[in-house]
């Protein structure tokens, strides 16, 4: 059963719980129970579809390997990356099959709808531009790249099963149209921690260190992923999915943290992550407002508090 790891309270009454659980590889938990539970990946997998596509002979950049990994905020520097890839291979933008929203970033104006760029504003444009560009590398159907029969998701398949050391999978449908998947949490902790910049294995080398030196492209500007990368470089990287799921692989550590809140709420999200960081000694100075533990009101007085229950 979940519970809450955070609430808010505000006149001496509770304002806001948020239920989940949190858990590290080396054994530190919310619970002992929660190593069982499962969770499904969405954007969290993005790592190791990419360790696929560069298993398969793809050639990226860091940069490109970011954007292929990232969950980005739309902006004219990300869809750039997102283009360069397309017109490297030679792929019309149109076989893009992710869908359309509004970019991420809020000072990014959106798109006309069904338009390329609109196309590209979609936050996993990278990574579908990447799935594309491997099928044209191996002269594979470009049009059926996303059904589970195909032989590019066999591949990511199987190489989520090699990093987690586990056969078995739930599969359903992630926002963008594309497989995703479920494992428990302590297996899904083992597959991520694998992903360190000294890894003896290149290519998770390689995504390692564009996780880290290029965490701008992972996300973008005053979003988690980037923020916290940046505030504690280089002790570690991370990537969160839809759903309030978030992977930390500690580096130089052989250790992972796996935060998991049921409402998806960010700030909660951050004010966990950094308390259970400074906990493990990786203490950071940042001005990112979700870190920032004081709720004020629109004339800065402190109004609320934010109270830790685990």
């Amino acid at each position: 059963m979940p519970k809450p790891l955070i609430k808010i309270e505000r006149a001496g009454a509770i304002e806001s719980l948020h239920f989940g659980f949190w858990a590290f590889l080396d054994g530190k938990a919310s619970s002992e129970k929660v190593y069982e539970e499962l969770v499904c990946l969405r954007s969290v997998s993005k790592p190791f579809q990419t360790l696929a596509c560069l298993r398969l002979g793809l050639n990226l950049n860091l940069k490109q390997i970011a954007i292929a990994t990232s969950s980005h905020s739309g902006t004219d520097e990300h869809i750039a990356l997102v283009e360069e890839i397309l017109q490297n291979f030679k792929i019309d933008w149109q076989f893009l099959n992710c869908g359309e929203h509004p970019p991420f970033s809020r000072s990014t104006a959106q798109a006309e709808e069904f338009s390329k760029k609109r196309r590209l504003q979609n936050n996993c444009s990278g990574k579908h531009s990447m799935l594309l560009a491997v099928c044209k590398l191996k002269n594979w159907d470009l049009a059926s790249y996303q059904q589970i029969e195909h032989e590019l998701q066999k591949e990511i398949l199987q190489t989520i099963s090699d990093l987690c050391e586990v056969n078995n999978f739930e599969i359903g449908l992630d926002g963008c149209g594309l497989p995703t998947y479920s494992l428990k949490v302590k297996d899904l902790l083992k597959g991520f921690s694998k992903f360190q910049i000294n890894s003896p294995d290149k290519l998770i080398a390689q995504i390692s260190l564009a996780m880290l030196e290029e965490s701008f492209y992972i996300s973008g500007s005053k979003r988690l992923d980037h923020e916290i990368t940046k505030a504690v470089k280089p002790n570690l990287i991370c990537k969160s999915g839809a759903g309030g799921l978030m992977l930390v692989s500690l580096q130089n550590q052989q250790n992972a943290l796996l935060i998991k809140l049921h409402d998806a709420d960010e700030k909660a999200k951050a004010l966990i992550l950094k308390r259970l960081l400074y906990d493990i000694g990786l203490g950071f100075e940042s001005d990112f407002s979700l870190f920032e533990e004081k709720i004020t009101n629109l004339l800065g007085l402190e109004a609320a508090k934010i109270v830790y229950t685990f």
